[in-house]
């Protein structure tokens, strides 16, 4: 059974003659451990479908299916939950509290978990590149440096998938790339799905699926080999 899986899923906003189809019925299925990219012209409704597929957004129609349970059919409290536990967000705006050091953003959800991962924290921060400034706040870092404590921070409790809206887009090139890898191998490593929205192309090739939408419209998919 796929991790997760869309059937018919549908988004409008407004009513009638002022109705706006975001996204026609769509179709997806998605595996443990799948690195996913989704890609296509600015305001084709890719973000509208990636905070569908994270409990952010409910379908105007359609089913999102989570291990064969409908996630758009739960009640709030549930959807809230279920955002906790099972999921990982990373967005354009790191959403960092200013307040904590890099290294107590983690420990901070090590609470909400109870559970203690040091080992976790100082892998997962030496991965990215950032265990240095560990001690650091966030107005102290490089905006980069914030970006890559944000992917720690939706990766570091181990949650079913992630999803990321432009990851990247405050690092250079150099580092994007070095970062996507990352991601990509704590996705295989530890069977997490990861989902990310991404204009830059030089990036498609560390994933292992491409989707192209367009005007609401899941329109192609093709395959890329890493090293292509």
């Amino acid at each position: 059974m796929a991790l997760m899986t869309l059937k018919n899923v549908t988004k409008a906003f407004g009513r009638g003659d002022t109705a706006v189809n975001a996204l026609t019925p769509t179709n997806l299925s998605l595996e443990a451990g799948e690195f996913l990219a989704l890609t296509g012209p600015s305001g084709s409704g890719k973000t509208t479908l990636l905070t569908m597929m994270g409990a952010l957004q409910t379908p105007t129609s359609g089913q999102i299916l989570l291990d064969g349970r409908d996630i758009a059919q739960l009640p709030e409290r549930q959807r809230s939950q279920l955002r906790f536990d099972e999921f990982g967000f990373i967005l354009q705006a790191s959403n960092l509290v200013p307040f904590l050091t890099v290294q107590e953003q983690l420990s901070l959800v090590d609470r909400l978990t109870h559970k203690k991962q040091p080992e976790r924290q100082q892998q997962l921060l030496t991965s990215l590149g950032i265990w240095e400034q560990r001690n650091h706040y966030p107005s102290e870092l490089s905006g980069g440096q914030r970006q890559r404590v944000a992917i720690a921070r939706a990766f570091y409790h181990q949650p079913k998938m992630i999803f990321a809206d432009e990851p990247t887009a405050s690092l250079d090139a150099k580092r994007a790339v070095q970062v996507v890898q990352t991601m990509a191998q704590m996705a295989h490593d530890n069977q997490q799905a990861v989902v990310m929205i991404t204009h830059d192309d030089r990036l498609l090739q560390y994933t292992d699926r491409v989707m192209v939408m367009t005007d609401g419209v899941l329109t192609e998919e093709k395959r890329v080999q890493q090293g292509a």
